[in-house]
């Protein structure tokens, strides 16, 4: 082998020992922090910033708004190992509270799934895990307000570019979620995502 091959060869060799340790430390602080945090199969409390969800004994969950009023009753039918997933007979609205991809999934009756909220943070017997980021304020992906004539969500409706699109869009959305356009859209990233403001009832 020439010297100018044993130096290249040298080189990767060490490069990909050195890659070892360092790649190391992330996975093993990785495989920490998912045996630290709440799960599908434990979490009782999930917080979206301006509500949460609660379990409060057996299979009977709340969803709660900012101020801690009750405002919608479940009952769990189901666990994985990253979401629980609960039903409102009244409404027919069942719920997925996705710690996966960190989203609270909404769906109608006889709609498709519709992610309403971003988690914030959940909870299980061993306390509160989550990204510190429940500050209450939307942000365009699910994000959603009370009010005395039912429940808003700002649900994602791709990119709208003008109020013919919107008209078309969000009337679309409001129909496949079971709820009311309010007439209310804005844009949250130029080009590529807009959100329709939704009403429930």
């Amino acid at each position: 082998m020439s010297g100018f091959r044993k130096v290249r060869v040298a080189i990767a060799a060490g490069m990909m020992l050195g890659m070892v340790p360092a790649l190391g430390v992330p996975m093993a602080a990785h495989a920490q922090g998912f045996r630290d945090s709440a799960n599908g199969r434990n979490v009782d409390q999930v917080d979206y910033g301006r509500g949460s969800f609660e379990q409060t004994g057996g299979d009977q969950w709340v969803e709660r708004d900012g101020s801690g009023r009750i405002n919608f009753r479940f009952r769990e039918t189901g666990r994985d190992d990253w979401s629980v997933y609960l039903f409102d007979e009244g409404r027919g609205v069942r719920i997925q509270l996705d710690l996966h991809r960190r989203k609270v999934v909404y769906t109608a009756r006889n709609a498709r799934p519709v992610d309403l909220y971003d988690i914030r943070s959940a909870r299980s017997d061993g306390g509160w895990r989550g990204d510190g980021r429940g500050d209450g304020r939307g942000d365009g992906r699910g994000g959603g307000g009370w009010g005395g004539r039912g429940v808003t969500f700002n649900i994602e409706a791709g990119p709208i570019w003008n109020q013919q699109g919107a008209e078309q869009r969000c009337r679309t959305i409001a129909d496949q979620t079971r709820g009311e356009w309010t007439g209310n859209w804005h844009t949250t990233t130029q080009g590529r995502m807009s959100v329709c403001e939704i009403r429930f009832r």
